[in-house]
């Protein structure tokens, strides 16, 4: 247990030292005062606009952050000259290894999102025509979505940085998160009115496709917004939200303890 922890804190100091989270915390930062300077000069017909971008950039900044980070964990860890040539032989199991990086990555990334909703539960509202405070549950389940999205992603870059080079990795989580994300675009599609009998035969076959596709959907985890105002869902679909991220990120997560098996920590 002490040297799973030390690992724990060995892993946050080195990224707390590192490049990574503190120039993306500063560039979220940038990105949300420029926002908020602009809203009242040019997007201040826009009252939402400050408000929905400023979810995005969290959002995709966490993203970032995760699958850059887990896609690099095997391949620096379980490497000539990695931490696992020092705590393998010291008794540390390299799945206890590889969870405790997990964990101290799950801690960074939360390490970054709360000030960057800190920014926008606090100080944009204040700095930014047109945008009010909302209630705090919706911010809080905002930046909960936020988080676990970013955990999905760091488990899935995880699992794949386990199985091909980095950079093979993080093409593949974002065509993965693509696909998820053109998912949404096929309701309309699917609901759409058909007007010509044989197209009806395709529809069947597009509703399988895309139930097929649905099951890798990160636009579960996204609080909605109708009319201008931010819908929290209700418990059933928030449970629903939850139960898929965490599906998503213990299954990853035991794949790659699967594939660590046969890895050669000299390689």
């Amino acid at each position: 247990m002490l040297k799973t922890s030390g690992i724990v804190k060995l892993t946050l100091l080195e990224n707390l030292r590192g490049q990574l989270l503190w120039a993306s915390a500063i560039a979220g930062g940038l990105l949300l005062f420029l926002m908020a300077t602009l809203s009242g000069i040019t997007l201040s017909h826009e009252s939402r606009v400050i408000d929905v971008f400023s979810y995005f950039i969290a959002d995709q900044l966490l993203l970032f952050v995760a699958v850059i980070s887990g896609s690099n964990i095997c391949s620096l860890d379980f490497s000539s000259r990695g931490v696992a040539e020092l705590f393998i032989p010291a008794g540390i199991h390299r799945n206890n290894l590889y969870l405790a990086r997990f964990f101290a990555f799950s801690c960074m990334l939360l390490v970054l999102a709360l000030p960057l909703f800190a920014l926008k539960i606090f100080v944009l509202p204040k700095l930014a025509e047109g945008v009010t405070a909302t209630e705090y549950k919706i911010q809080l389940t905002m930046l909960l979505f936020a988080w676990l999205k970013s955990l999905t992603a760091l488990s899935i870059a995880g699992l794949l940085g386990s199985l091909v080079r980095p950079l093979y990795a993080i093409l593949g989580v974002i065509t993965l998160y693509s696909v998820g994300h053109l998912t949404s675009s096929f309701d309309s599609l699917l609901s759409a009115p058909q007007a010509i009998s044989g197209v009806q035969e395709t529809s069947k076959i597009s509703s399988v496709l895309y139930t097929a596709l649905k099951v890798w959907n990160p636009n579960l985890l996204v609080v909605d917004s109708i009319k201008g105002e931010w819908i929290l869902p209700d418990s059933i679909n928030f449970a629903i939200a939850v139960l898929w991220a965490v599906s998503f990120i213990c299954l990853p997560l035991g794949l790659t303890f699967v594939s660590l098996k046969s890895r050669d920590v000299r390689s």
